[in-house]
């Protein structure tokens, strides 16, 4: 069953979860309705749904790893694949931090490496 799921490095409160997903679903409908709904029938996007959802998740210690951390989300979720999208989701060992602590230089490697 398909599902919403934002992935928010940064410590501290969700921020407008209920509205981020909320907009997602909207965005999903125009998309199906402008896009699909001729050829496929109507499909309603709502929390009944489409459920959404803020895992927990490993967090930055900082205001500046975000990206990386959005790299490290992406490769874990190919990697080691949430295997029960039962709400709550709970990730916060889902990978060890100093994987994001290394993966800034072997970012940097690999841009040098490519350069050459």
């Amino acid at each position: 069953r398909p599902c919403i799921l934002i992935f928010d490095s940064l410590v501290g409160p969700v921020r407008n979860s209920g509205s981020v997903i909320k907009l997602l679903r909207e965005y999903l409908q125009v998309e199906w309705d402008m896009k699909m709904r001729a050829e496929h029938g109507s499909r309603i996007f709502n929390k009944d749904t489409m459920r959404g959802g803020f895992p927990e998740c490993p967090q930055q210690t900082n205001y500046s790893d975000c990206g990386i951390y959005i790299l490290q989300y992406v490769q874990s979720f190919f990697t080691n694949p949430i295997e029960n999208y039962t709400f709550p989701i709970k990730l916060a060992k889902w990978f060890d931090e100093t994987i994001v602590c290394k993966k800034r230089s072997q970012l940097q490697q690999l841009i040098m490496k490519m350069q050459v």
